[in-house]
């Protein structure tokens, strides 16, 4: 029997990537904010929102990559046993 593969921590390194981008942001958005630029706080939510957005887009894109990934691994074990199948009747 062949060992299970463990799941693909590359969504786990795109959550880690995204909120380290977002405790910087946050950081200088409170830096700014509390020396005295109370501006930031209005003009700091829109970009946070973006930030959201390229989060949920590159989730997105990883995980139709890996849906990509295994419909080809299905369709390769099927053709295998497809073959195996002719030749051994």
């Amino acid at each position: 029997m062949r060992k299970k593969r463990s799941r693909s921590s590359g969504e786990g390194m795109i959550s880690l990537i995204f909120t380290i981008i977002y405790i910087g942001y946050w950081w200088f958005v409170l830096q700014e904010i509390f020396q005295g630029a109370s501006h930031f706080i209005y003009i700091s939510i829109i970009p946070f929102i973006g930030l959201m957005f390229l989060h949920s887009l590159a989730s997105k894109w990883h995980e139709r990559r890996r849906e990509k990934q295994l419909v080809m691994s299905v369709e390769k074990s099927i053709a295998r046993y497809k073959d195996r199948i002719k030749t051994g009747a």
